[in-house]
């Protein structure tokens, strides 16, 4: 399975969760529970890869995000968005250090009929020496009610302006 795919479904499992965490309203009777959950100023420190270079690097964030869940009787509809302040710092102190901003949008659908997940990713950095590193990536996945899968894609792109 693509990374990017492994992200997303495990986005699905993790989500979810927020349902059980905090208040839920319910629409109209109708049986429809939502949940909405914003977080500002979130510090976050990880080891990771520069998907552009492959250098090793600790990445600092600071993220603003929003997470949205509905529950119907025919099914779960999550969706959500960040945007982080992101500095990622070679292990190496010989490689470049890049600052710069990142955004992140996933939709998330499960019915009877067919689950579908997609998630876009976008960095923007300018590097110590003065490059500037962009990546893109698209993913989306689609399975039918059997779990066969109809659509599966993960496209991505690294460049400088």
């Amino acid at each position: 399975m693509k990374p990017a795919i492994k992200v997303i479904l495990a986005t699905c499992v993790a989500v979810p969760s927020l349902t059980l965490s905090g208040p839920a309203a319910v629409a109209g009777g109708n049986g429809t529970y939502t949940f909405t959950q914003t977080e500002h100023g979130r510090v976050g420190v990880v080891r990771n890869v520069n998907v552009c270079t492959g250098d090793r690097v600790i990445v600092r964030t600071v993220t603003n995000s929003v997470f949205h869940v509905t529950v119907t009787k025919n099914g779960l509809h999550f969706a959500g968005a960040a945007e982080r302040t992101m500095t990622l710092t070679p292990l190496d102190p010989s490689k470049v250090t890049y600052e710069g901003h990142s955004t992140v949008t996933f939709v998330n659908a499960f019915n009877n009929r067919t689950t579908a997940v997609s998630e876009t990713y976008n960095i923007t950095a300018r590097g110590s020496d003065g490059s500037h590193l962009k990546f893109h990536q698209t993913a989306h996945a689609t399975a039918d009610a059997d779990g066969v899968v109809t659509v599966d894609f993960d496209r991505q792109w690294c460049g400088s302006a």
